[in-house]
């Protein structure tokens, strides 16, 4: 279950630390509200390199999640 979604010079994000709540299951909103954006970092982070994911002026980018596992999970 990811838990925390920490982003730095990421597209259009200067900065971003957004906790997320158990059960969790949909992150909704308007036109332009970054919703895209945010799975955009969710992917770049599991490996989906994008070449121009480095905010425009600055020198690097970091996305980090924080997530929990189930004894299951950790079986698998």
């Amino acid at each position: 279950m990811l838990l925390n979604i920490n982003v730095k010079n990421f597209l259009l994000i200067e900065e971003l630390n957004l906790d997320l709540e158990p059960g969790l299951i949909a992150i909704t909103g308007e036109t332009g509200a970054g919703k895209s954006m945010l799975v955009s970092a969710i992917l770049y982070c599991l490996g989906d390199k994008n070449s121009n994911a480095i905010r425009l002026g600055k020198e690097f980018c970091s996305v980090t999640l924080t997530l929990s596992m189930s004894d299951e999970i950790i079986r698998f």
